[in-house]
């Protein structure tokens, strides 16, 4: 088998833009049976080129598959029908409609049906007919995403069948790697397998569009019995992994982890760290014009792509991959000096490969996770002084972004700075502005005070040349221009006219906000120091009530603004101006998706009266939340709107008690190391980001201080000391707490009786005053401090007692490090939820917003 076997239209005649993306061609129009696979009578069982016994057959499990609920029935019934078509797995896996079935089959089934099914094509032939089939290629990718999704939590033994499977598979492809990155179906297979072996999925993401398509396809199929072809059709064509983070948050949040020029010391070893090695040496690397061929062809670039960034942090690996990525045999690379690899290279050969609409692709991922030698010879031969021409290229300036996305060190930052910051306004003029993002947000990650300020500087100047920002003075049209980016969306002064032509904002309709723009600004108001962002969270504060709800209805309108709740470039003062601001337009922001969750945070920060606030403008709109959103109830449950219609009185009562439980729980967590600073810190909560109610007799909550190891200082002269007092405190409070329970610890006689008790003596503390919740939350700090056994024993005896303390306990031991969001968690739970109240909902909830 050799390069006979390739699709002659694999070379890249296709769009680079739809294969980039990872999503292959519709195959409703492909043969069944090619490659081999179909050996049936054509036209049977509708289209069927399998017999119509066996699709008959399948048909019937498949079906009974999908109303088994219970895991191991089901894995007993696909270990039967595997059995059953043990040596037919290439006709059925290659025809058009037992295709489809065989993966409904597959889906979800345990790692070693899944090596029972791969094992059937570990030689050469059959590997290739399978892959190379439009049917077939999608079973082997879904077969190889499920083991990849598997492989972590097997046993030794089955890890080590499934090394040698990867392996066989591996050694099926032999020399003709070649032929299957370049085939459009192949291709996919071998994508599935680099990413079984490499551990991670090292794939290029989805667009948005396209992965929002492909989940509502795989949602549409969940919910679906099996019926409509067509949701089937849908399913089967949707990716096999789930999309990774998408180009914005990389070029904001910096390269993936281990994909920076610093050698990548964060990524996470491969799996198979040889089959790795294996499977990237199966490349022509000492074939150059090979090699250039791949780095244009629209099939075998993203493969090539996703080898380098499974090769992330493997410096002597990448060392044998980036030369002949660039153009540079691997022989002549090896042989030359360190600082000469790339000499042989001309200015015009690489111009053309950053340039070009598919290999810019893939020269975005080598600037990215090139090691420190080969990318400071890089950056100086083909980058210093070519800057601003490139980022002005359509396609070169993604290159620019991965790089600035790189960069480790200021000298990096500065250097962008000289010949890009007087380009700013242009760059924006031209619709550039993801280079100015990139820009910004390197000089926040990596960059010192002076690149800091120089960068916000420029943007600040760069914004105010566009034309609807012409003559503007003072900071207030900052967040406006930022977050109405290269929209036709209006805030700030060009509202009215907005207004007047009939445009709204967000997802009421008209164009939405600015995404890469709501992005920056959140960027500038989480990296940045205080001083350098103050103009930034000055412009924020400045927004008229109606721009304000506007950009929290929004999608990435809201993300800017939780940005500025959540972030420590705001103090408290400029964040309780922001909500202030919103008064009035809570009903509204609730109704939207992406308003409910800025809501959330929102309510989260604000004290008792802002709460109240909140919750009785939401409680004027509950008939429509209830009727038209799905986030609806899981919001109504977390505000208690039902109780505060039915009582505000005792809806204020209960919610001062989650913000004392809650006081109490942040004292606690305040007195590890040292203490003195967040004391001091909760004490003058003028110009910090502690939340307001979180402030007033913090120290007091717990005793003044003394006992937590913590307050003024401390007694305790070392760190243990420090955590044996805060031990000591947090087992005293809840001792305290929960004394009334003493009848839930009698012998197994009055077991249910006692709990029952317990329960209602739990009850009556959470509505005095909440101090039967803030001792439960102690009780789970202190569950996370012990030693493993300890841990476990103590938490039988909460569950033995029962109420809300045995849930926060639960909640301590799967958290050993509770953070300020896991204070709010237990606190709401304790409070409204009761005992674990609503968990369920909240892990989907928390899902989705993910």
């Amino acid at each position: 088998m050799g390069k006979k076997r390739r699709l002659e239209g694999g070379s890249g005649a296709e769009p680079a833009a739809a294969e980039q993306g990872g999503e292959r061609e519709d195959d409703a129009q492909e043969v069944p049976g090619a490659w081999g696979g179909g050996g049936g009578a054509p036209g049977s069982a509708g289209g069927s080129r399998v017999e119509a016994e066996l699709v008959s057959y399948l048909q019937e499990v498949a079906a009974t598959a999908r109303g088994l609920a219970d895991a191991e029935e089901r894995s007993l019934l696909v270990a039967n029908v595997l059995e059953e078509v043990s040596g037919k797995e290439l006709r059925i896996a290659n025809d058009a409609v037992t295709s489809r079935l065989l993966e409904q089959l597959l889906a979800g089934a345990p790692a070693p049906q899944l090596m029972a099914f791969l094992g059937a094509f570990t030689n050469e032939d059959s590997l290739f007919s399978l892959a190379g089939g439009a049917f077939g290629s999608h079973v082997a990718e879904k077969a190889l995403a499920g083991l990849h999704a598997a492989a972590d939590g097997l046993e030794p033994e089955p890890a080590s069948a499934l090394a040698a499977l990867l392996g066989g598979l591996v050694g099926a492809m032999g020399g003709h790697l070649y032929d299957y990155i370049l085939d459009k179906h192949a291709t996919h297979v071998a994508r599935a397998l680099l990413v079984a072996v490499a551990g991670r999925d090292v794939l290029t993401p989805l667009p948005k569009k396209k992965a929002a398509a492909a989940a509502a396809a795989a949602a549409a199929a969940a919910e679906d019995d099996g019926g409509d072809p067509a949701v089937a059709a849908s399913a089967a064509n949707a990716p096999a992994f789930k999309p990774g983070r998408s180009a914005l948050a990389e070029k904001l949040e910096g390269s993936r982890p281990g994909g920076a020029r610093g050698g990548g010391a964060g990524a996470p070893p491969a799996r198979f760290p040889d089959l790795l090695r294996k499977l990237a040496k199966m490349l022509p690397i000492y074939d150059a014009p090979a090699m250039a061929l791949l780095a244009k062809d629209s099939h075998a670039s993203p493969f090539v792509q996703a080898v380098l960034r499974a090769a992330a942090g493997d410096e002597e690996l990448l060392g044998l991959l980036l030369p002949p990525v660039l153009g540079v045999d691997a022989a002549k690379a090896g042989a030359a000096a360190p600082g000469a690899v790339l000499a042989t290279l001309t200015d015009s050969s690489v111009g053309r490969l950053l340039r070009d609409d598919v290999a810019s692709h893939l020269m975005e991922v080598a600037v990215g996770v090139m090691p420190p030698g080969l990318g400071a010879e890089f950056e100086s031969r083909f980058l210093t002084g070519r800057l601003l021409p490139l980022s002005n290229h359509h396609a070169a300036n993604f290159v620019i972004q991965a790089w600035l996305a790189a960069a480790s060190s200021p000298g990096q930052v500065q250097a962008a700075l000289g010949e890009l910051g007087r380009a700013v306004a242009d760059l924006l003029q031209r619709r550039r502005s993801g280079v100015v993002a990139a820009l910004v947000a390197a000089a926040g990650r990596v960059g010192g005070p002076a690149q800091q300020a120089a960068a916000l500087e420029a943007l600040a100047a760069g914004l105010g040349a566009l034309p609807q920002w012409q003559g503007r003075q003072g900071s207030d049209h900052l967040a406006p221009a930022l977050l109405c980016l290269d929209t036709t969306a209006a805030l700030g002064a060009g509202a009215a006219h907005a207004h007047a032509h009939g445009r709204a904002h967000g997802r009421g309709g008209g164009p939405r906000l600015s995404t890469p723009g709501a992005a920056l600004l959140g960027t500038i108001l989480t990296l940045y120091p205080r001083k350098p962002a103050r103009p930034w969270v000055a412009s924020v504060t400045a927004l008229s009530p109606g721009d304000a709800a506007a950009a929290a209805r929004d999608p990435a309108g809201s993300r800017a603004l939780q940005a500025l709740l959540e972030g420590g470039a705001a103090g408290a003062a400029d964040k309780a101006a922001l909500l202030g601001r919103l008064a009035g337009a809570w009903g509204d922001v609730a109704l939207q998706g992406a308003g409910s969750f800025f809501l959330e945070r929102a309510y989260a920060w604000a004290d008792l009266a802002g709460k109240e606030a909140i919750v009785a403008e939401v409680a004027a709109r509950q008939d429509a939340l209830l009727a038209g959103c799905p986030w609806g109830p899981l919001l109504a449950r977390k505000l208690a709107l039902e109780a505060y219609v039915r009582s505000p009185e005792e809806w204020r009562k209960r919610a001062a008690s989650a913000s004392a439980a809650k006081r109490e729980l942040e004292s606690v967590l305040a007195g590890e190391g040292g203490g003195g600073k967040k004391r001091k810190r909760q004490k003058g909560a003028g110009d910090g980001g502690a939340q307001p109610d979180a402030a007033p007799d913090a120290a007091a909550a717990n005793g003044g201080g003394e006992g937590d190891g913590g307050g003024g200082g401390g007694s305790s002269s070392s760190k243990k000391e420090r955590k044996k007092a805060r031990r000591e405190a947090a087992a005293a409070a809840a001792a305290a707490a929960l004394a009334g329970g003493d009848a839930a610890q009698q012998p197994d006689g009055g077991g249910d009786d006692a709990r029952r008790a317990a329960k209602r003596a739990e009850k009556r503390k959470r509505s005095e005053g909440g101090g039967g919740a803030a001792a439960a939350a102690a009780e789970a700090l202190a569950s996370a401090e012990r030693p493993p056994k300890q841990k476990k024993r103590n938490g039988q005896e909460a569950a033995a007692q029962g109420g809300g303390g045995g849930g926060a306990a639960k909640r301590g031991r799967s958290s050993p490090q509770p953070t300020a969001m896991d204070t709010d968690d237990i606190v709401a739970l304790l409070s409204f939820g009761g005992g674990g109240g609503g968990g369920k909902a909240a892990k989907r909830h928390k899902k989705g917003r993910a």
